[in-house]
């Protein structure tokens, strides 16, 4: 006997949404190698160009050139649109030009958006799109003109030159991509505090999700009329574990690497060297130093936060916050020996807990065999370089340990994959190599148990 199975269709708009991203990044590859983005007259080849395209569309930040050498405006200008567009969502963007013409948003465009976004309501989809689109938007253009007048007040930028400065930063931190107009990162910022402070706020806006910050919005919004609100169990989990993770992660590098931060430099900056890389270590990809003059247990941190990620519906990648914190749960569950996964007076199901520990699983694969392809081929690279490559990919952060530049065609196409991967997600990808099946075998075999650990 054969029977319907319910999430066969949301398969079909994960895969549809799959297709969708790479058709993009293809798009965006054409575009930056074709001579309209060369700077200097000399084209770019096509893996390279593939490569920073996936990069920018999974909002990563790793390139094999440095785009600002040899990338013109134009080219520099894709870069930002495709930054923009995956941070995003390609769907996010229909919705809110559908809603600027004034045509109906149709059941299917609906469930690509709550399929793109990973949601799990389907009330007032619409409107929570529109109203974070809109808090977005404004975070840019604020951040845009801060950072603009920054520049022209502090280090002398030309009015246009520093509103270009400040809205392709403001953009490439809030949606977590790590693209720079420095060609260094922020490595000449490492003293201006008050200018990190702007890139932190902008990562940390876009790394809490879009529901969180709607949730935060109604929070702030209760708070000014004196009402009583109460964050979902996904916000109070995903902020929890977002914070915590970051504070743990700076008391390490701290602890591990107190002679490089503290005793070679004074404690303000130590406090900033490591504070702004864990935090863009979440998914951004900013830098203000080299990131080989940290200790290896340093970097084994940071490539551990760049695993994890940021929070789902958000710009950046990784398992995610909440498939971490599920997993530390049901750990913890299992210690006690309890047989309820519980949160804040909540039971989580255990189907939930069960789809997190396949992500988490799926993902050290994943992770693990990249790793090793890079080591193959790349012979000369260190095992910490190519799993913190790799991490970075996954992750969608951007972070290197200047090892981009050297990877070969096959270990640059293995990167690339892994950022598609990181931005479409474990589950959607690995619909793109799976036949659609309605239906499934209702029979169950005997079961028999096994010895294991």
């Amino acid at each position: 006997m054969k029977v319907k199975v319910e999430g066969s269709s949301k398969n079909k708009f994960r895969k549809k949404i799959s297709y969708f991203y790479l058709i993009i990044v293809l798009i965006g590859s054409f575009l930056l190698f074709s001579p309209l983005t060369s700077k200097n007259g000399e084209i770019i080849s096509f893996i390279d160009a593939f490569f920073i395209s996936a990069s920018a569309f999974s909002d990563t930040g790793l390139s094999p050139i440095i785009t600002v050498d040899t990338i013109n405006n134009f080219g520099q200008l894709i870069i930002l649109i495709l930054v923009q567009v995956g941070g995003m969502g390609v769907m996010t963007f229909k919705i809110i030009l559908l809603l600027i013409v004034g045509k109906k948003i149709n059941t299917t465009d609906r469930m690509l958006i709550f399929t793109e976004q990973n949601l799990t309501n389907h009330t007032g989809l619409v409107r929570l799109i529109k109203e974070v689109f809109i808090i977005i938007f404004a975070c840019e253009l604020l951040f845009s003109l801060i950072i603009g007048l920054h520049m022209m007040f502090f280090y002398h930028y030309d009015c246009l030159k520093a509103l270009w400065f400040g809205f392709f930063h403001a953009i490439s931190a809030i949606n977590n991509a790590g693209f720079d107009l420095t060609g260094n990162s922020f490595i000449n910022f490492s003293n201006d505090y008050l200018f990190q402070g702007y890139i932190m706020i902008l990562i940390i806006i876009g790394g809490l999700g879009f529901p969180i910050l709607l949730d935060i919005k109604k929070f702030i919004i209760a708070k000014i009329n004196k009402d009583h609100f109460k964050f979902s169990l996904f916000s109070r989990i995903s902020i929890y574990t977002y914070f915590v993770i970051t504070i743990i992660a700076f008391i390490l590098i701290c602890l591990v690497d107190y002679q490089n931060l503290f005793i070679n430099n004074n404690y303000l900056k130590g406090i900033f060297y490591s504070l702004f890389h864990v935090i863009s270590a979440r998914n951004a990809g900013f830098v203000t130093t080299d990131l080989s003059q940290f200790s290896q247990a340093s970097q084994l941190i940071i490539a551990i936060l760049m695993f994890i990620g940021a929070a789902p519906a958000s710009t950046g990648g990784g398992i995610r916050t909440t498939t971490f914190a599920l997993i530390f749960l049901f750990l913890k569950t299992n210690l006690f020996n309890k047989n309820d996964i519980e949160a804040y007076n909540r039971r989580i199901p255990k189907q939930t807990v069960y789809a997190a520990f396949i992500t988490f699983s799926y993902a050290i694969f994943l992770v693990t065999l990249a790793t090793f392809v890079v080591v193959v081929f790349d012979p000369q690279s260190r095992l910490i370089e190519a799993f913190f490559e790799v991490c970075s990919a996954f992750g969608t952060t951007g972070l290197t340990l200047d090892f981009t530049q050297d990877l070969n065609t096959v270990s640059k196409l293995v990167i690339a994959l892994v950022m598609v991967i990181g931005q479409i997600g474990i589950a959607n990808s690995l619909l793109l190599f799976t036949k659609d099946r309605d239906y499934t075998n209702n029979i169950r075999l005997p079961e028999e148990n096994i010895t294991i650990g």
